[in-house]
């Protein structure tokens, strides 16, 4: 299933025949061997897009085969990323879902949240306030 949201109001993926997972690969290739990231699901990638040179975030999610589907804390990803806009909130741009992959394609940042707290060595109180007021007006 591909799906590209950038310009969409509803979030309906189909199954995009002609798009396996090496063409989505192709479509948007990792500028670096090493991931940005990792966690309990997969790796995050720094990626470039093909078609319009765009550096984006590529979260690269491994589909337990024993599982039935799209674990359910992605589909809530997708869901809540599809409908927060906020400048300070990172944008979904395009995903993509294959027998054994889940393809998130992020706006990208060089600094998140957890970077900027170890730079700056924790959050005032201040920040804090400020951060959660933020989050709730989206």
């Amino acid at each position: 299933m591909h799906h590209n949201i950038t310009n969409s109001t509803a979030f309906f993926p189909t199954l995009d025949k002609d798009a396996g997972a090496f063409e989505f690969e192709q479509r948007y290739q990792r500028t670096e061997k090493k991931p940005l990231g990792e966690g309990t699901y997969g790796e995050v990638y720094k990626a470039r897009c093909q078609a319009t040179g765009l550096i984006v975030a590529m979260k690269r999610m491994k589909l337990d085969q024993e599982d039935e589907g799209v674990p359910s804390t992605a589909i809530r990803e997708v869901s809540l990323l599809k409908e927060l806009k906020h400048p300070n909130i990172v944008k979904l741009l395009d995903v993509f879902c294959s027998q054994k992959k889940l393809y998130l394609i992020f706006e990208f940042v060089d600094l998140d949240l957890k970077k900027h707290m170890k730079q700056m060595g924790g959050l005032t109180k201040e920040k804090v306030q400020s951060f959660t007021y933020q989050l709730l007006l989206v």
